[in-house]
C-alpha cells in the first residue's frame, strides 16, 4: 500500500469515529441492539392483520416493482418527518435529515432537498456524511430527539395488542427466543442519555464561547 492510500485510509478511519468522541461506544452498541429489535418488531407489525404502522398514522409507498427494494413508510408530526424502511430509518426537519441503518449506530447527515421522494434501497442515500465536527454532532443529537416517536409508537402497540404480542413478535430473532423486553422503556432511557450528552456539549460550547469573548 502506498503512502497516499495509507493517508486516505487514516483520514477515513478518523472521520468514521469522529462522533464517537461524544457518543460513548456502549451507547452506540446499545442503539444497534435495540434498533435491530425495533425494526424486526415493526416488520411483524406490518404483517399484523391490521398493519399497525398504518393504524398509527403512517402512509405507505411501494416500489412499482416489488423486487426493487423496501416499501417506504412515512409519518409526519409537528416537528419531524419519520421515514421507515426495512433497512433503516430517517428523521428529518424541513432542511436536515439523519439516516440510521438497521444494525449499527452509523449516523449519516443529509440535506433533505438532495433526496429523491422515492427511496427503496440504502444505496440511494449513500451520499450522507458522518458527523465530524461539534456542530454536526449537535445537529445529529437534535435530530435524534425524534426517537421519542419510537417510545410513543411502542406505547401504542402495547395499548392495542398487549405486552405478550410484542414479546412473541420478537421471538423469531434468536433460535433460543428472546428475554422479555419493554422497548418503550428502553427508548425512553436512551433518549435521556442522548439528551444528557447534548446538554453537556452545549454547556461546553457556551463556556468556550465565553472564554473566547473574554480573550478578545
Amino acid at each position: 500500500m502506498n503512502t497516499m492510500s495509507k493517508s486516505k485510509n487514516t483520514a477515513k478511519e478518523k472521520h468514521a469515529q469522529a462522533y464517537s468522541v461524544h457518543i460513548p461506544k456502549n451507547i452506540q452498541i446499545e442503539w444497534g441492539r435495540l434498533f435491530t429489535k425495533q425494526l424486526y418488531g415493526i416488520g411483524k407489525d406490518i404483517l399484523h392483520k391490521e398493519n399497525l404502522l398504518l393504524q398509527y398514522g403512517f402512509t405507505r409507498k411501494r416500489p412499482s416493482n416489488s423486487s426493487e427494494g423496501s416499501s417506504q413508510y412515512s409519518f409526519v408530526d409537528k416537528t419531524y418527518k419519520i421515514i421507515l424502511w426495512g433497512f433503516g430509518m430517517m428523521c428529518a426537519t424541513k432542511n436536515d435529515g439523519l439516516f440510521l441503518g438497521r444494525h449499527a449506530f452509523e449516523p449519516k447527515l443529509l440535506k433533505v432537498n438532495s433526496l429523491s421522494p422515492n427511496i427503496w434501497e440504502p444505496d440511494q442515500i449513500s451520499h450522507g456524511m458522518l458527523p465530524k465536527t461539534t456542530e454536526e454532532t449537535l445537529l445529529m443529537l437534535r435530530l435524534l430527539k425524534s426517537i421519542k416517536f419510537l417510545e410513543n409508537y411502542e406505547n401504542r402497540v402495547l395499548e392495542m395488542c398487549g405486552e405478550s404480542y410484542r414479546t412473541e413478535s420478537l421471538q423469531g430473532m434468536h433460535s433460543h427466543g428472546v428475554h422479555h423486553i419493554r422497548l418503550d422503556k428502553k427508548w425512553s432511557e436512551l433518549s435521556e442519555k442522548f439528551e444528557k450528552i447534548s446538554s453537556e456539549m452545549m454547556s461546553h460550547v457556551n463556556c468556550m464561547s465565553l472564554d473566547n469573548g473574554e480573550k478578545m
